[in-house]
């Protein structure tokens, strides 16, 4: 994949992030404690002579900014996501979501279609949260660990066993393929450990946690909002299918299936997702 580029807005607010091909812009926004390596799986799958692909890293993730001055809700991403755009002068781009970032892809499409009708084409949403409906059906589990004490104890004393419970239990299709572990080798476990790598990135971590409920896609001002197309994969043990047909009724859009894969299907069946994603861009 191509080498890292960073945009910088100061010195606290920069994001990393990769841009290759040439063509239709695709710009790819990744989940919760995640990278936009993650992305490269699915990304081989596409065809760079006719996609110029930008996958960023969402502040707080992979090697952008994980300044303490910053608080990593979606306010803060939005913002700066929306001038990086600007700023490389695309339009009529299609913003591709997974998970939390399916939330920022939504909020985001709806800013820049505040400034200009011309900057979003569309916007996919795979395995997206970001609904009231996702906070209702989150498991208790889960949902225990976002009260305030209880983030604390697990922010500095059980991150990483934590995380490794939340990866195993809720992200896979069991059993895991070979290929499967392979890309999550490369793609994901290394740029997750850097989460609880240090006292500081615990601290960001635990920010970007805390806001993963800060804002509802019922709120949007949908009139809005350009194309939406919502896939799930079936096997998606965190994000059940109801949230899916939330976001189909307030889309008015039918939701796409995938067979055989859990909550990270960029990397567990890219290959499935790209046929799809090439039939709904077109």
């Amino acid at each position: 994949m191509s080498e890292n580029k960073v945009f910088r807005v100061d010195d606290d607010r920069y994001i990393s992030y990769f841009d290759v091909g040439r063509g239709e812009v695709l710009l790819f926004i990744h989940g919760w404690l995640t990278s936009k390596e993650s992305w490269i799986p699915l990304i081989q799958n596409l065809d760079k002579r006719k996609y110029r692909i930008i996958a960023v890293d969402m502040l707080g993730h992979g090697s952008s900014s994980r300044s303490l001055k910053l608080r990593f809700d979606t306010i803060e991403n939005i913002s700066i996501l929306t001038k990086f755009v600007l700023s490389l002068g695309l339009k009529n781009i299609t913003i591709i979501g997974h998970s939390t970032g399916g939330k920022i892809s939504l909020f985001l499409a709806n800013r820049l279609c505040s400034i200009s009708k011309n900057l979003v084409k569309k916007v996919i949403l795979v395995n997206s949260i970001g609904s009231y409906e996702f906070w209702k059906t989150l498991h208790p589990i889960l949902k225990f660990a976002f009260f305030k004490p209880v983030r604390f104890f697990l922010g500095f004393f059980t991150l990483p066993i934590f995380i490794d419970f939340y990866f195993k239990k809720f992200l896979f299709y069991i059993p895991i393929s070979e290929k499967v572990k392979e890309n999550i080798g490369k793609y994901l476990a290394d740029y997750t450990s850097i989460h609880f790598s240090s006292f500081k990135n615990k601290i960001c971590a635990l920010r970007i946690t805390k806001n993963l409920f800060d804002m509802f896609v019922e709120d949007i001002d949908r009139s809005d909002l350009p194309n939406i197309e919502i896939v799930w994969s079936k096997e998606d043990k965190l994000v059940p299918i109801q949230v899916q047909y939330k976001f189909s009724q307030l889309f008015n859009r039918p939701v796409y299936i995938l067979p055989a894969s859990g909550h990270m299907t960029p990397i567990e069946i890219p290959e499935d997702l790209a046929k799809l994603l090439n039939i709904l861009i077109s």
